[in-house]
């Protein structure tokens, strides 16, 4: 008895002390981890949302036009060819391909030019590659079969597609593959019967295969510096 009127005495302080503790307001934590995930899904979706305007924006804005005249875009890039200056005709290659992007003649020019550029024959033999690394060659070699296997699915005709065979074909023979070559000399052949930028090489690769020519013994083959 003592004890409860002593209690009762000092207003009970541990019982009114849990009656606080009982009142007073917990954080609420379910409630802010909601916030947050909902502030996350609603950021994803405004970015997706974005993302999607931003690729049908691309898609539906016509492509600037060329900056000179088709014509003479046409005539530099010829001039250039002919003149075997690889540089300043793959600039004009890449311009002419972008005037008219579906145009299967002008494409296969591209590709030939990016090989020729980057392997770099001129009249005189193969010289000195102008590429600065090894890695920009293969990047420009698997653009140029890129080009050429494009340019024959868009061809119009018979003899355009066994000419873009043609050109990849010497491409690939080019790069020194004997197997992957002639799969494409065969069906220039066989789509234009004897297709003649097509079939010497066919019959040369197939000849080297089934006898490879040899080097006689002691001879010394020597490199022009």
């Amino acid at each position: 008895m003592s004890r409860q009127r002593e209690r009762e005495r000092r207003g009970e302080p541990g019982r009114q002390h849990e009656k606080r503790r009982a009142n007073a307001p917990r954080p609420v934590l379910r409630k802010s981890r909601l916030h947050r995930r909902l502030i996350l899904f609603f950021a994803v979706m405004v970015v997706g949302a974005l993302g999607m305007w931003a690729l049908v924006h691309q898609q539906t804005v016509p492509h600037p036009p060329p900056p000179f005249p088709t014509a003479a875009i046409f005539d530099s890039a010829l001039v250039t060819f002919r003149e075997q200056n690889w540089k300043d005709a793959l600039h004009w290659a890449r311009l002419l391909a972008a005037a008219e992007p579906s145009n299967p003649a002008w494409v296969l020019h591209l590709g030939v030019v990016s090989h020729n550029y980057s392997f770099t024959w001129l009249k005189v033999g193969r010289v000195r590659s102008v590429t600065r690394t090894s890695l920009e060659r293969i990047e420009l070699e698997s653009r140029a079969l890129a080009l050429i296997d494009s340019s024959a699915a868009w061809t119009r005709s018979n003899e355009q597609w066994a000419n873009a065979m043609s050109q990849g074909g010497q491409v690939n023979e080019a790069l020194g593959l004997p197997l992957e070559a002639p799969q494409y000399y065969v069906a220039a052949c066989e789509r234009v019967r004897d297709y003649p930028a097509a079939l010497p090489h066919a019959v040369f690769i197939a000849k080297s295969l089934h006898d490879p020519p040899t080097i006689p013994p002691g001879t010394v083959l020597l490199r022009d510096r």
